[in-house]
């Protein structure tokens, strides 16, 4: 396939565009990392709307959170990147758990599973990831770039599950379209809302591995200790309690929050 650029239009309500501007979406068939693909762009062009996705069939050099390697070979997986704007947005903690959703909400659909999200920014069926989430603040107030790599195939890496195992047949085409039509309908929800969570909060709790499961934590200072999820906290921290304390984990102090897999979801 060859690079493919086409127009959705994309007002302010449902981005945080303009409603006068129209977010470009490009398919590239490699690119080093779809987030610094966008972001190379931004630089270039800071006028670029909230919408404004890359798509590529491979990545070379694909990264997760703090990071990490993440394989991205051409036909494993879709891996994109979306520009957001969340003005006056005081609680931007919520941007991964909520695109998290939206990923949910969509891979549930097409494969007539239980996917679950993992907190901070995984995807699961059962055990095995399915798809995960990197957000990269820009040097704006409240604009980021959203990345989202979705696993087609278990051959991405070991414990990986991809979507093509568990659903039928779904166009890379479509599944972009209902990706980024959740992410921007959930958007539009959280700023209708005033950024207060709500509702959503109280379905990322219901769809959440983390919660009601032994979780082990390894902070960045070298800490590793464990407990129970047991909730979110007013910023989309996870809360777990460990043995009689009640501790909050912040995504941005924690290097592993992993279910033990003894433990699930509110066994």
């Amino acid at each position: 396939m060859n690079a493919l650029a086409y127009l959705i239009g994309v007002g302010y309500d449902e981005f945080g565009a303009d409603a006068s501007s129209a977010a470009e979406i490009t398919w590239l068939e490699t690119c080093d990392s779809t987030n610094s693909e966008l972001r190379r762009r931004i630089e270039l062009d800071p006028t670029l709307p909230a919408g404004t996705t890359i798509v590529a069939a491979e990545q070379t050099a694909g990264r997760g959170r703090l990071g990490r390697d993440w394989a991205s070979s051409p036909g494993d997986g879709l891996w994109m990147s979306t520009l957001v704007n969340l003005p006056g947005c005081r609680a931007t903690s919520w941007l991964p758990l909520l695109v998290g959703l939206a990923v949910q909400r969509v891979t549930s659909e097409i494969a007539q599973r239980q996917i679950l999200v993992k907190w901070p920014n995984d995807v699961l069926f059962e055990d095995r990831k399915l798809a995960g989430i990197l957000v990269e603040a820009l040097p704006y107030d409240n604009v980021f770039i959203v990345g989202i790599g979705i696993n087609l195939t278990s051959t991405v890496y070991p414990g990986a599950i991809g979507l093509q195992e568990l659903a039928r047949e779904s166009t890379r085409e479509q599944l972009i379209e209902q990706v980024m039509g959740q992410v921007r309908v959930l958007i539009d929800q959280w700023q209708s809302q005033l950024w207060a969570p709500g509702d959503l909060a109280q379905e990322y709790v219901a769809a959440c591995a983390s919660i009601g499961a032994q979780v082990s934590v390894t902070e960045s200072s070298g800490e590793v200790w464990s407990g129970v999820g047991v909730g979110l906290d007013a910023a989309g921290h996870l809360m777990v309690k460990a043995d009689t304390d009640l501790r909050t984990v912040i995504a941005a102090d924690v290097v592993h929050a992993t279910i033990d897999p003894c433990t699930p979801k509110n066994s």
